[in-house]
């Protein structure tokens, strides 16, 4: 069965999040082997507690703790192409929550950086590099995905903040 399969016959499950998944009932039992969800699993593969991401909504995201659980299979348990996407989707929905309470943060900095000339800090954006290496190192994230990533995301929220601190002060 595709990815193209109508959603009639399909088991839909909610979770924490608040999003929802549809799976078409064939492909779920396959998935899980049973018709219930998923066994959620921590972040770090041990048995956690049952703590996760928590939103509110998209502006007002809690830090996720070091326990968040997933409902995707985990990478090395994926069998199918349905199983490796569920798993990048979950992660990007994450992303982008998190993403947005950094951008958060830029509006802040725009509205407390008493000039235009303080928004852009070198030593900052190399504090951020270090430490996002060392975290990087410390779960095995490998540096060539890590620093571009954050290089153009810093530069991005730069701007962003930019536009910010103007928009705020005309």
């Amino acid at each position: 069965m595709g990815l193209s399969a109508p959603l009639i016959e399909s088991s839909v499950y909610r979770h924490k999040w608040g999003w929802a998944r549809a799976y078409p009932r064939e492909e779920t039992q396959t998935l899980l082997g049973t018709r219930g969800p998923a066994a959620l699993r921590p972040l770090d593969g041990g048995s956690g507690s049952r703590h996760g991401i928590h939103m509110k909504n998209l502006n007002r995201v809690e830090a996720p703790q070091a326990d968040t659980r997933f409902e995707a299979p985990d990478p090395d348990d994926c069998k199918t192409m349905l199983d490796v996407r569920a798993g990048v989707d979950e992660i990007d929905r994450m992303l982008v929550a998190l993403i947005t309470r950094r951008q958060g943060y830029m509006h802040a900095a725009a509205r407390i950086k008493p000039s235009r000339d303080v928004v852009r800090d070198e030593a900052r954006i190399n504090q951020v590099l270090s430490n996002v290496k060392a975290e990087a190192e410390r779960t095995g994230l490998s540096w060539a995905i890590a620093e571009p990533v954050w290089r153009e995301m810093m530069e991005r929220c730069i701007a962003h903040e930019f536009d910010v601190w103007d928009a705020t002060r005309v």
